[in-house]
């Protein structure tokens, strides 16, 4: 009965993800993530299907196994009818934490509001407009970005511009 009820709840409970990835450094789609060094991206979150989700992102590098930066995203669906096809969401991304080489800590709070928009079945579009300012030191941040996704079979092919 015991093996019953454990099979039962992934399929029924609430949902919730979770991914380990390994990156060889470079680029980052969120460029002040961009890294020259090798790391370890741990991904986990909530399912996206209710009306409040979270997630959080944590970046560790693989030389020294040191700690590089960790986010906790709250959102919300502002604008979500099944019948209408332009979704809008906005959160709140608080603590930002990022750890330099030398070990200086910087904290930041920032809010996000996301639009997205099915062109077609396989293509969409999506923008997001985030305003980001430090909590121990003195950097402000807006930014925003306009992508578009295309799907075709099993892949998703993205591109994306930020300003």
């Amino acid at each position: 009965m015991v093996v019953i009820l454990l099979l039962l709840i992934p399929l029924f409970g609430y949902s919730q993800y979770g991914s380990i990835e390994l990156s060889t450094g470079g680029f980052s789609f969120i460029p002040a993530f961009t890294d020259s060094s090798p790391n370890i991206i741990i991904n986990a979150g909530t399912g996206n299907k209710k009306l409040v989700s979270a997630y959080m992102i944590g970046n560790i590098r693989m030389n020294t196994l040191n700690p590089r930066s960790f986010f906790f995203v709250t959102q919300i669906k502002l604008l979500d009818k099944k019948s209408k096809k332009l979704k809008l969401s906005g959160g709140i991304v608080f603590p930002i934490i990022q750890i330099e080489d030398d070990y200086t800590v910087k904290t930041y709070f920032s809010q996000r509001i996301s639009a997205s928009y099915p062109v077609t079945k396989k293509l969409m579009l999506n923008t997001t407009y985030i305003h980001g300012k430090g909590s121990n030191n003195d950097i402000e941040i807006n930014l925003f970005s306009l992508s578009g996704i295309l799907k075709q079979n099993k892949f998703s092919f993205i591109t994306q511009a930020y300003y």
